[in-house]
C-alpha cells in the first residue's frame, strides 16, 4: 500500500451511501475516493489504481457488472479487487456479480461492521498476493543469475582442463622424456581426475544451458534402434569390468524425428548408472518398445535400489538421495537432471520404479509426431515427481 491502510474507490448512484461508506473507511484509516457511476469509476480506477473498490450493481448508464467487466478487461485495472454491494439478493445476481471478476458480495441493506470486516481481509489478501509476486520476481532474478553464475564459471574451468590434459598425455606418452612406472602411475591418477572434473564442469554446463533454453537440439528422422544399440555398446566394456550380464530385447521403431547425440546421452547415463549400482554378477536388461504413439526406452536393474521417500528428488538438480552414497560411487548427482530435460525436450516423459534393495527400472518415451527443427527449449529442471507424474514446485 502506498500510504496508510490504502486507498478504496467507492462507486454508487446514491449519494448517502457514498458519504456513509466513505465516512466509514476514512475513521479506519483508508483513503477514500468517491464515484456516481461506472464510466467515473473505470477512468479513476485506470488513472489512479485504487487497492479496492466497493461497487453498486444498480446503477443508470452502466451498471455494475459491465463496469466489473470493464475493469477487469484492462490490465491496469484488472487486478484490482473488488466487492459488489447492492440490494439485489438473488443467486443469479450474486452468480454474474462473481462471473464479472467480483471477489465478494454484500447485500443491502448492510451492516457497517460487516462491510469493514470484508474490506479489511481482501485488503490483506491483496497486500499477500503482491508479496507473492514480489518474491516470485525475485526468486527467477535469483535464478537467472545462479543460471548465469555457473555457466560461466564452467567455462572458465573448462577452459584451462584442456591443455593440462594434453600436456600430462604428452607426459604420459614419453615426450618430455622417459617416465618411470611411479611416475606413469602417478600421471595417470591426475588424468583420471582431470576426466572426472572435465565431466562434471560439462554436467552443469548443460544443466544451465536447459535451465536457459540455450541447450541446442538438431532434430532429424532417425534410426532409434540403431542409437540404443551403440550406446549400449559403448557401455558394454564397463559392465565387464563388474561381470554385469548385460541384456538389450528390441521391437522395431519407425523412423521418428530425435536429436541422436542427446538421446544417446540419455541411455549412456542410464546404463552407466545400472552399472554402477548394481554388485559384481548382476544383470541388466534394456528394452526398446514400440507403442501405438510413442517409443519406450527401459533400463532394468537388480542393484540396490532406491527408498520410497527418495524417489521424487533424483531428477532435481543438486539434490543428493544421500551424500555418502554419492561418494562411495562416484558421480556429479546431475546426470538424472540431465536426462529428464533433454527427454522433456523431445516432449516425451522419463520416471523410475524402484524398491530398495530390490533394483530400479528407469524409462522414457519418444513421441513420433515431432516436427523437424533444430530446438532451443527451456527447461524447469526443479520439478519433484512420483512415478511418471510431475509435481510442479
Amino acid at each position: 500500500m502506498k500510504n496508510g491502510k490504502g486507498q478504496i474507490l467507492v462507486v454508487d448512484d446514491n449519494p448517502q451511501n457514498l458519504r456513509v461508506l466513505g465516512s466509514m473507511l476514512k475513521e479506519n484509516g483508508y483513503r477514500v475516493a468517491l464515484a456516481e457511476n461506472g464510466i467515473e469509476a473505470v477512468k479513476y480506477a485506470a488513472d489512479k489504481h485504487p487497492d479496492l473498490i466497493l461497487l453498486d450493481i444498480m446503477m443508470p448508464e452502466m451498471d455494475g457488472i459491465e463496469t466489473c467487466k470493464r475493469l477487469k478487461a484492462d490490465d491496469r485495472t484488472a487486478e484490482i479487487p473488488v466487492i459488489f454491494i447492492t440490494a439485489l439478493t438473488d443467486t443469479e445476481d450474486k452468480l454474474r456479480a462473481f462471473n464479472a471478476g467480483g471477489v465478494d458480495y454484500i447485500t443491502k441493506p448492510f451492516v457497517l461492521e460487516e462491510v469493514m470486516a470484508r474490506v479489511d481481509v481482501n485488503i490483506k489478501r491483496k497486500e499477500v498476493e503482491e508479496k507473492l509476486k514480489q518474491a516470485n520476481i525475485e526468486l527467477k532474478r535469483a535464478d537467472k543469475l545462479k543460471t548465469q553464475f555457473l555457466s560461466l564459471v564452467s567455462h572458465e574451468l573448462r577452459t584451462p582442463v584442456t591443455p593440462i590434459t594434453a600436456q600430462l598425455q604428452m607426459m604420459l606418452a614419453g615426450y618430455f622424456g622417459e617416465v618411470t612406472e611411479k611416475q606413469k602411475k602417478s600421471i595417470e591418477m591426475v588424468l583420471r581426475n582431470t576426466a572426472r572434473l572435465d565431466r562434471l564442469i560439462g554436467d552443469i554446463l548443460d544443466i544451465s544451458k536447459l535451465e536457459s533454453g540455450a541447450m541446442k537440439f538438431v532434430m532429424a528422422k532417425a534410426d532409434l534402434n540403431e542409437t540404443v544399440e551403440h550406446a549400449v555398446e559403448i557401455m558394454e566394456s564397463n559392465a565387464r569390468k563388474k561381470n554385469i550380464t548385460i541384456t538389450l530385447k528390441e521391437d522395431k521403431i519407425p523412423e521418428i524425428v530425435f536429436d541422436k547425440d542427446r538421446i544417446a546421452q540419455v541411455v549412456i547415463n542410464l546404463v552407466n548408472n545400472a552399472i554402477k549400482f548394481t554388485d559384481p554378477g548382476g544383470t541388466i536388461d534394456i528394452c526398446l518398445l514400440n507403442h501405438t504413439n510413442y517409443a519406450i526406452v527401459k533400463v532394468t536393474d537388480n542393484g540396490i535400489g532406491i527408498k520410497k521417500e527418495d524417489l521424487e528428488r533424483i531428477f532435481v538438480p543438486f539434490e543428493q538421495v544421500d551424500s555418502s552414497m554419492t561418494r562411495k560411487y562416484d558421480g556429479s548427482g546431475l546426470g538424472l537432471s540431465i536426462c529428464k530435460g533433454i527427454v522433456a525436450s523431445h516432449g516425451g516423459e522419463i520416471w523410475v520404479e524402484s524398491e530398495a534393495g530390490k533394483g530400479s527400472t528407469f524409462q522414457f518415451t519418444l513421441p513420433y509426431r515431432r516436427g523437424i527443427a533444430e530446438k532451443n527449449v527451456k527447461v524447469n529442471l526443479f520439478e519433484k515427481q512420483v512415478g511418471n507424474k510431475l509435481i510442479e514446485v
